[in-house]
């Protein structure tokens, strides 16, 4: 991109062209009426190459963050639905333990309070110096292992059931079991997608999804307007979508885009060198693509084939005389041969 200002300079300083008829004496080949054109100096330089791709932000199930119980219960009650916004440490329902849990649960809270109070009483003792060192470290050590024990059951109330609460900020992206259906201990009940963490899945023509890879950057604008922002290919899928038939592209954005908003996607995965060149400098037929150079005071046509679009110029290749001044406006007129005439007495 570094050439286009140079580029777009010599545009605007190009010499203005007459495409005149020959006297009536001539011998012309062709029968025209003046038209004007600008010419500039063939220059070379690069365009990125890209891949288009059509999608909707939507939330992979990598990021996703499971709700769970370390123990049998059943789900007793649900406070919000699939798709809500919900907060870290929101309640999201309860689940009430089975009978074998809640007697662990007992079983943990009462070893705790028997180590705790062994502890203290060891503690007592070793002031008097009728117990050793490590007879208190091994009490200590007792209560730390119950702590644990207990921190891996889930807290109840008195009528032995635990509140579900949401691990992060993010919306709810799927629920997993039924009220009153039993559980084994940390089965996944909910899935909670972190608001951070949506991309953007987006399909591709299956015949440009081989120039694809992970790591390639991406410009992300809007469907319905609004600023772009920028990403990179995450992942790219290995078949073809039965329903879209498109390979499917995730992508990583800067921003975390709304969830279920459309996006269009220009992936850059390779960069073309050649003839940049404005568009209006090409004309295209069912014979071709063209540009159109001063040679020896007539228009010659040359055949070019587009290696990259961006904006209002390409990159071609062809046999591009870098001397001749190419018609970057006023090119469609033209044919092979016509006279041409200039005020500043070029080609």
């Amino acid at each position: 991109m570094g050439v286009l200002p140079r580029t777009l300079l010599l545009f605007a300083t190009g010499a203005l062209v007459a495409c005149q008829s020959p006297p009536d004496n001539a011998e012309a080949p062709h029968e025209l009426a003046s038209a004007a054109v600008v010419v500039a100096t063939p220059v070379r330089g690069s365009l990125p190459r890209k891949v288009v791709a059509w999608g909707q932000a939507s939330a992979g199930t990598a990021y996703q963050q499971a709700v769970s119980v370390p123990a049998e219960a059943s789900l007793a009650s649900l406070a919000i639905g699939a798709g809500e916004h919900v907060h870290a440490s929101q309640p999201l329902g309860t689940v009430s333990l089975s009978g074998s849990a809640r007697l662990a649960v007992v079983q943990a809270t009462t070893s705790l309070r028997t180590a705790t109070e062994s502890l203290a009483r060891a503690t007592r003792l070793k002031r008097d110096a009728l117990v050793t060192d490590e007879q208190v470290a091994q009490a200590t050590k007792a209560v730390e292992d119950a702590r644990v024990a207990l921190a891996a059951l889930p807290a109840v109330d008195a009528r032995g059931r635990a509140t579900l609460r949401s691990p992060v900020d993010g919306s709810v992206a799927s629920i997993a079991v039924s009220p009153g259906q039993v559980v084994p201990a940390g089965t996944t009940l909910l899935s909670i997608t972190p608001s951070a963490q949506h991309d953007v899945v987006a399909g591709v023509e299956p015949r440009r999804a081989r120039s694809v890879a992970p790591g390639m950057p991406v410009i992300l604008s809007p469907v319905d307007g609004g600023d772009g922002m920028a990403g990179k290919v995450v992942a790219i899928g290995d078949g073809i979508d039965s329903q879209t038939r498109l390979v499917p592209v995730r992508i990583t954005a800067e921003r975390a885009p709304m969830a279920g908003s459309a996006w269009r996607a220009e992936i850059t995965v390779a960069t073309a060198t050649g003839w940049v060149v404005p568009s209006d400098a090409l004309v295209e037929d069912r014979g071709g693509r063209w540009v159109f150079q001063v040679r020896n005071g007539k228009a010659h046509r040359v055949q070019v084939d587009v290696l990259a679009r961006q904006g209002d110029h390409v990159a071609v290749s062809g046999d591009i005389d870098p001397a001749a001044p190419l018609v970057v406006a006023g090119a469609p007129q033209l044919a092979e041969g016509m006279v041409l005439a200039t005020s500043e007495g070029g080609k």
